[in-house]
């Protein structure tokens, strides 16, 4: 089994903007990102996405990406 493929991408800019900017960003710089649009909403199709969120260096959180949005209201989702 060969070992996995880490490609970093920084999102730091296109988060404060619209889904479809991180959206074009991180597919930019990786091949074969598939997702489905509903409506704003990115919906990732292989959930191969990770996500560290880091601060000089050291990651504090790390997660897998589902889908990529907008949630301007205080709902759940």
């Amino acid at each position: 089994m060969s070992p996995k493929e880490i490609t970093k991408v920084d999102i730091t800019n296109e988060v404060f903007r619209e889904p479809f900017e991180v959206v074009k960003q991180i597919s930019t710089n990786l091949d074969g990102l598939k997702y489905t649009k509903v409506i704003q909403t990115f919906v990732m199709e292989d959930r191969r996405l990770s996500l560290s969120l880091e601060n000089e260096g050291s990651s504090y959180f790390k997660g897998k990406v589902v889908w990529i949005g907008n949630r301007k209201d205080d709902s759940e989702g």
